[in-house]
C-alpha cells in the first residue's frame, strides 16, 4: 500500500467515525492503545479498514491532528 493510499483509507475511517459521532482521535488513541478494533465503527467498513494501516503511520497521524489543534 502507498503512502497516499494509506492517508486516503484513513482519511476514510476518520470521516465514518465522525459520520458515526464519534471524536476521531480519541477512538484512534484508543486503537493504537489496546489493539482491539471496537474502537472502530463498522460504518463503511472502517473497521476492516484499519487493519490493513501501519499503526506507526496511524501515530504520525495522530501527531499531526495533535499539533494543529
Amino acid at each position: 500500500m502507498t503512502m497516499k493510499s494509506e492517508k486516503t483509507t484513513l482519511n476514510e475511517i476518520v470521516k465514518a467515525l465522525e459520520n458515526a459521532g464519534y471524536d476521531p482521535f480519541e477512538q484512534l488513541h484508543g486503537y493504537l492503545e489496546t489493539g482491539r478494533t471496537h474502537f472502530i465503527t463498522r460504518r463503511d467498513n472502517a473497521r476492516e479498514k484499519i487493519g490493513i494501516l501501519d499503526p506507526e503511520m496511524i501515530r504520525a497521524f495522530l501527531d499531526e491532528m495533535k499539533r494543529t489543534v
